[in-house]
């Protein structure tokens, strides 16, 4: 799958986690872990001084509760707890939002803050992103359009009469890039009047693992019958090799869901 330049809002490919095939030989305590997929669980705790390995599958329409390499509870009876549908978000629409992300490495820190307009139109399999980059006082931008069997990216900076020159790159991609995550593994935890909390949470079992904790919120149009995102944050921690962690905290100023078309997909013209 193709992702949208360095934009995770995605996203969550900033620190994507490849998930290996749950096994409680790989190094997970005692205890009852979700699968993968949330799916079922699985029970670690020793059997004759070896992990018992005994696969539960949840019952229809229900799913693991306890996250992603998270031991459940002890005494949890309600591992498998009906879950409401995931969130569905338009592909088409308008968005702006502001991101601020601290990455932190044995060498230092590095920041960034950066506001974003995205517009996509899924119909016409058409994109195009301006991202300010406000630390550094430049301005990049991203247009993704079709072309016969394939896609082709602009990406590249404005200039701006001062130290930022233009430039343009093209390349050719295959597929039309997703932008959304995919909330299937997302629990909801807290619903208030008019907002709701959807978590993704990935643990971390030994030293040897990552570990991410992703929030969104999201506002529910009754009339529309439409989620309108309105912040995420992303929490990662490296594995013990890796030694580094970030924060991305991402705040949605305007969202509609309105299919835009024309000049809104052309390049630059030095492009």
């Amino acid at each position: 799958m193709n992702t949208v330049f360095i934009l995770t809002f995605c996203i969550g490919a900033a620190q994507a986690l490849v998930l290996t095939p749950f096994s409680c030989s790989d190094g997970a305590p005692n205890g009852v872990f979700c699968k993968n997929d949330l799916s079922g669980y699985v029970n670690c705790n020793l059997v004759n001084g070896q992990p018992s390995n005994k696969v539960t599958q949840c019952p229809k329409n229900t799913r693991c509760s306890c996250f992603i390499n998270t031991p459940c509870s002890e005494g949890n009876s309600y591992i498998c707890e009906k879950s409401p549908p995931t969130p569905k978000l338009s592909e088409t629409f308008d968005i702006v939002f502001t991101e601020q992300k601290v990455t932190a490495t044995s060498v230092g820190q590095l920041r960034t803050n950066e506001k974003v307009r995205v517009i996509r139109n899924f119909q016409t399999k058409q994109l195009a992103i301006r991202i300010w980059d406000i630390m550094n006082d430049k301005q990049r931008f991203e247009v993704i359009v079709p072309s016969d069997d394939h896609f082709v990216k602009y990406h590249g900076v404005y200039p701006d009469g001062k130290k930022n020159a233009a430039s343009c790159s093209k390349t050719i991609i295959k597929e039309f890039p997703e932008f959304w995550p995919d909330f299937e593994l997302f629990t909801l935890v807290k619903s208030y009047k008019d907002t709701e909390r959807w978590v993704k949470k990935i643990g971390s079992r030994n030293g040897g693992q990552s570990s991410l904790d992703n929030t969104w919120m999201f506002s529910y149009n009754q009339l529309l019958r439409q989620y309108i995102p309105k912040s995420e944050i992303i929490n990662f921690e490296g594995s013990q090799a890796q030694r580094s962690s970030s924060v991305t905290k991402r705040s949605v100023e305007q969202f509609n869901a309105v299919a835009l078309t024309g000049a809104y997909f052309w390049p630059p013209g030095f492009c």
